[in-house]
């Protein structure tokens, strides 16, 4: 796990692509792949988890200006994010 963001809904885990997506706080991107936490119990940044689910692409509007895997985008710009969707708390396995 290498971040959870402040609401809570998504976790990140470095998969070993180094993407940045762009959100986070400012100097401070979250690295990794996205994963949809909203009704799960969240694993701690750090703990090493395998994670089961569907990839889907979703939206994401920059709320500020910001590098995106080495490429300033403006604030509004709108990405595509792939984030990984597990089914259930049993798709989270921490190690």
């Amino acid at each position: 796990m290498t971040a959870v963001d402040g609401a809570k809904d998504w976790v990140y885990v470095d998969d070993g692509s180094g993407l940045m997506d762009g959100s986070g706080p400012s100097g401070n991107q979250y690295v990794g792949l996205r994963v949809a936490c909203r009704t799960l119990s969240l694993p701690a940044v750090g703990q090493t988890v395998t994670i089961t689910g569907v990839v889907r692409k979703d939206t994401l509007t920059l709320s500020a200006p910001a590098i995106v895997n080495g490429v300033m985008k403006p604030q509004g710009a709108q990405l595509l994010v792939p984030t990984l969707y597990p089914r259930t708390q049993a798709d989270i396995q921490i190690q």
